[in-house]
């Protein structure tokens, strides 16, 4: 019984496309790469067998040579995962994205005729993200899950010293847009009496370059 279940086990694991068991060649391709500057990305899951394990919404994978001269290389968007990152593949929820810190070892060729980067992942934390839920309102015209993401996005998204451009093509378009910053409306809290209540905003400051100089989440007495 045990046996059987192992098998299946192995089969599920095969039929996914996942390479999440750290096996000793993908172990040895790793430590080739040793010295080579990790990176970081901010990736959501797949659900296209060809396209790979997750796609790479924010941050730029660094490929070595070798692999980069591979031609038949399909992608530098979607990535294969590997390394130190959880076997259970029943947790690809979709409202979740991903910072994976690591390197691509080699090219994979196990996704239906296509070569995409394999990425070992050193480390990784997930996060509450999906765009369309981050921008979608309800009929009180309130963003109902950015108050729940917007912690996840602080800690994990990258902002300091990136293009904005590349922040508002993550989130969607902001509901403020001036020269030097960007705003993105989190909630409302509703006052009452003397009290005007406040609303809290996701503020991003851009230098002239365009280039984000920092980010901050505030929240303020409406009014003011």
């Amino acid at each position: 019984m045990k046996k059987n279940i192992s098998i299946l086990l192995a089969l599920f694991l095969c039929s996914c496309g996942h390479r999440y068991l750290l096996t000793k060649e993908i172990q040895q391709d790793y430590n080739k790469r040793a010295n080579e500057k990790p990176d970081v990305l901010i990736v959501v899951h797949q659900d296209c067998a060809a396209c790979g394990d997750y796609q790479i919404v924010q941050g730029k994978i660094t490929l070595p040579t070798d692999v980069a001269n591979n031609s038949a290389l399909s992608s530098d968007k979607g990535i294969n995962v590997c390394g130190n990152f959880p076997v259970d593949l029943a947790n690809h929820e979709p409202e979740y994205a991903y910072r994976m810190v690591g390197k691509v070892i080699k090219a994979d060729n196990s996704n239906s005729n296509v070569s995409l980067p394999l990425f070992y992942v050193d480390h990784s934390e997930r996060f509450s993200f999906k765009k369309e839920s981050w921008m979608s309102k309800n009929s009180h015209n309130a963003y109902t899950e950015r108050p729940n993401m917007i912690n996840g996005i602080i800690r994990n998204i990258l902002f300091e010293g990136q293009l904005v451009a590349s922040v508002v093509n993550l989130l969607g378009e902001p509901d403020q847009k001036e020269k030097n910053k960007v705003v993105y409306h989190i909630a409302d809290r509703a006052g009452g009496g003397e009290d005007p209540g406040t609303t809290t905003n996701l503020t991003i400051i851009v230098a002239e370059d365009s280039i984000i100089l920092s980010k901050a989440v505030t929240t303020e007495q409406k009014g003011k």
